[in-house]
């Protein structure tokens, strides 16, 4: 039987900390994983989300320090205020409905006076809210599948009754008479009547007469009924393959279609950290994996990328940098002296496209500061804004 009241909670199962994604860093969880909490220094709205990997029930309890909050909670984008200025600052056990596949957010906006901030975990926080008692409930519907029954046993139907006996057909005609014994003795004369003799020898038996006619055949009798199906004969031996076919004509010739392409990247921060990181002769690092279709692309370590076939590649990196200098795509520790590309002088990105032909099976990738060159590169943090800014390398395979 399926329990359906078991549940989940403490962020584990479908609330699984990992898998949240939140807008601010003020956003944490305690060292259990049961409470969340918002901070902050500045009037703003702070947001975490989880997509619902099963139908189910969410409950929660708040407690907010004081009225300069609002807390919501919205499902696939339509909020709903959990607490405002008319609200309890404390609340147990709210519970909300969600499908699988739905994104149930957490939202907080305060406005924070200077004369409201106060002292938390070694930083000026102007009030706080904590959400904490999560738990998700959701019922079971894959009960397993019972065993199969044994088969029932097969019985052949019984045998109809015998049909009745037919009339005994009539007696035939007696046969002729056999012939007399032999001649008749004269008369004598008459004696007295002497002693009586002794009996004569029985005569020979006479041939036996033919037979009569046969009897009219009597009716048949009443048919019993029919007896029940024989079970099924063994399927009979598979017969012989016919010839084979005339081959078809050769159908037109396909476009052209990509084989196989994959993406890699990196975000700084937290990637390529450091002044003077990426030194020269040394390769730039893509340590996170984005899309990709086929599988002849894949990665070697978090700066070198194996080409399982031999072809033709396309190769287009971006990468922001902060001092003067150059890229090189490199193929299994060679330079290719074709796809060099640069920057003078300035802050922006460096980008390379190219075509590469591998001649051997497992080749390997990189994307090189040049040996012989002056400049470490400072891959740039958070270039032209707040937001952790992308490098790339996509390599498609052509032909």
């Amino acid at each position: 039987m399926c329990d359906c009241s078991a549940k989940q909670c403490g962020f584990i199962g479908v609330l699984d900390t990992t898998k949240w994604f939140k807008n601010d860093s003020d956003i944490s969880f305690n060292a259990r994983c049961s409470v969340l909490s918002f901070y902050g220094t500045d009037n703003k709205t702070q947001t975490i989300c989880i997509t619902i990997e099963e139908t189910g029930k969410i409950t929660f309890s708040y407690e907010i320090e004081d009225e300069s909050n609002s807390l919501y909670y919205s499902i696939n984008g339509a909020r709903t205020k959990i607490y405002g200025s008319s609200q309890s600052c404390k609340k147990d056990d709210i519970t909300i409905s969600l499908s699988q596949g739905d994104i149930f957010c957490f939202t907080r906006k305060y406005h924070c006076s200077s004369a409201k901030k106060r002292s938390h975990n070694k930083k000026e926080s102007c009030n706080y809210v904590n959400i904490g008692d999560v738990c998700f409930k959701s019922c079971c519907r894959r009960c397993p599948t019972g065993a199969t029954g044994p088969t029932g046993a097969v019985s052949a139907g019984i045998t109809g009754p015998t049909g009745a006996a037919g009339a005994t057909g009539s007696i035939g005609a007696t046969g002729a008479a056999g012939p007399a014994g032999g001649p008749t003795g004269a008369v004598g004369a008459t004696g007295s009547i002497g002693a009586a003799g002794a009996a004569g020898a029985a005569g020979a038996t006479g041939p036996t007469g033919a037979a009569g006619a046969a009897g009219a055949a009597g009716a048949a009798g009443a048919t019993g009924p029919t007896g029940a199906a024989g079970a099924a004969g063994a399927t009979g031996a598979t017969g012989a393959a016919g010839a084979t076919g005339a081959a078809g004509a050769t159908g037109a010739a396909g476009t052209g279609a990509i084989l196989s392409a994959a993406d890699f990247f990196a975000l700084m921060p937290p990637d390529n950290s450091g002044p003077n990181d990426v030194a020269v002769g040394f390769d730039v690092n893509f340590p996170q994996d984005g899309p990709s279709i086929g599988a002849s692309i894949v990665r070697a370590s978090s700066s070198s990328f194996q080409l399982a076939d031999i072809g033709l590649y396309q190769v287009l990196f971006q990468v922001s940098v902060t001092e003067a200098g150059q890229l090189i795509v490199t193929l299994n520790g060679a330079d290719l002296a074709y796809t060099v590309v640069g920057r003078a002088t300035g802050t922006s990105q460096i980008v390379g496209i190219s075509l590469v032909q591998t001649s051997v099976i497992n080749s390997v990738l990189t994307i090189r500061n040049p040996t012989g060159n002056s400049t470490a590169l400072t891959i740039t943090p958070l270039a032209g804004g707040t937001r952790p800014v992308s490098a790339h390398l996509t390599i498609t395979r052509l032909a």
